[in-house]
Order: structure tokens, then sequence, then C-alpha cells
């Protein structure tokens, strides 16, 4: 796949494209970009984390909450094709996980995440999902 096409894949996964003073970027959400690095994590309704792994391994809870923490800001550096955070140093493990793990075909409409409990953006009602803060009914198809 070309860059653009990935970057459309990034965008289609829910990531947002910031582009000013001659950077950039594309920035992914942390839940995405935990299971790029092979962390999975489920939740209670609350939102708060009710297990999670690590390449299959069980983590604890605190420890799956603190990586997220530091996966926050991750983002795609579209003109040098790395992977950054300012957090930590991200961009070895997206790489390894992305060389192993072909990215498939573009999805253009992300799928449906986080149930929350803001309202959608477009009509208002509850609950709305990430990546785009939209509800079923608002939800594109």
């Amino acid at each position: 796949m070309d860059r653009e096409g990935f970057i459309v894949f990034l965008l289609g996964s829910g990531g947002r494209r910031w582009q000013k003073d001659g950077h950039d970027r594309v920035y992914i959400p942390a839940e995405i970009a935990a299971k790029a690095i092979g962390l999975r994590v489920s939740r209670y309704k609350s939102g708060n984390i009710s297990g999670a792994t690590l390449d299959g391994e069980r983590v604890s809870n605190t420890l799956a909450r603190e990586m997220l923490e530091q996966l926050g800001g991750v983002y795609f550096d579209v003109k040098t094709s790395k992977w950054r955070n300012d957090h930590v140093d991200v961009g070895e493990a997206m790489e390894q996980r992305y060389a192993a793990n072909p990215i498939p075909t573009p999805r253009l409409v992300p799928e449906k995440t986080v149930e929350l409990s803001e309202r959608c953006e477009k009509c208002g009602q509850t609950p709305s999902y990430r990546p785009l803060m939209l509800c079923t009914l608002c939800w594109p198809t």
C-alpha cells in the first residue's frame, strides 16, 4: 500500500489529520495504537478497564491504563513516514507491528468502538460512539 493509501486507512480507522507550519501528521486514538502494539483492553460500561492482555499475556489493569495514557498523542509523520509520540518512543514497535501484519484494505467508514454517554454531534441523542461521536442513527453506512 502506498503512503496515501495508508493515510486513508489511518483516517478510516479513527485518525485525525493535522497540517500546520510545514508539519503533516495523522494522530490516532490511543485504543487503536494499543491494538497495533498488541495491547487488548476490555471495559466495563463505566469505561473502566475490566481486563487487558499484551501479546496474549494477561497484564494488570493499572499497567494497561498507564500504557494507554502514554499512547495518547501517537501520530504518523507523513513527511518522514515514521511513528512518533511526545511521551514514549513507539515508532519501532508500531513499525514492527505493521511490517508483521500487512495493513488491511482501507475501510472508509470506521467501526464503532466505545459507547459513550455523550450526545451525538449531529442529532443530540445518546449514546454516541467513538471515533465519530455519532449515534447509531447518524452513523454512516
